[in-house]
């Protein structure tokens, strides 16, 4: 449900257990856990961004491009917590950057999209 989802970004943004406490892991195999959490936090993301697919299709650009936001500040903080000070260089960003300038794009916010599009690439 989109209540779900927001509390997911909302506990990943903030760096809140809630979703790995939510999963009742064993403890004690901190390695295992990590790569489960961002193999489920993976498949939330992937849900989400099929979400801003159907949106897209549907016409609803600013909803997508919501969506979208959302899906960008879910990835950095999935992979950011391998990482201590700048948000990392992955595909999975530079992926959601080139959606959301393609979104702006759709928009006719030339100048917007031409900021993420470059983005993405960098």
């Amino acid at each position: 449900s989109p209540m779900d989802v927001k509390r997911f970004c909302d506990a990943k943004t903030y760096g809140n257990n809630t979703t790995r406490d939510l999963r009742n892991y064993d403890d004690n195999d901190d390695d295992n856990n990590d790569a489960v959490d961002m193999d489920m936090d993976m498949v939330i993301v992937n849900a989400m961004r099929d979400v801003a697919e159907v949106q897209w299709k549907l016409g609803m650009l600013g909803d997508a491009q919501s969506m979208q936001e959302k899906v960008l500040s879910c990835i950095i903080s999935i992979y950011s917590s391998k990482s201590t000070s700048t948000p990392p260089d992955h595909e999975e960003i530079a992926r959601t950057m080139h959606v959301i300038g393609s979104i702006q794009l759709r928009l006719q916010n030339y100048a917007e999209s031409q900021k993420w599009l470059e983005s993405a690439l960098e």
